[in-house]
């Protein structure tokens, strides 16, 4: 959901200096419960980038609420 430059990096099979280049004008933030994971991104913003497109994910980890995703229909 909240995607590094250097997970980007290993789901698209480029450079991290690549992921950079590609979405330096797209902000990054800080997860307030996971600082130590630095400077993210949020996955919905990247997802136009991406070499390919993937199945859509919930916008909220915790809660049932927003887009949930029945994948057996």
């Amino acid at each position: 959901m909240e995607p590094s430059a250097k997970r980007l990096s290993q789901e698209w099979g480029i450079s991290i200096d690549e992921v950079n280049i590609k979405l330096n004008r797209l902000k990054t933030h800080n997860n307030l419960e996971f600082p130590e994971m630095g400077k993210l991104f949020t996955r919905t913003d990247v997802e136009q980038f991406a070499p390919f497109h993937s199945l859509p994910i919930s916008n909220d980890a915790r809660e049932v609420i927003g887009t949930e995703f029945n994948f057996l229909k």
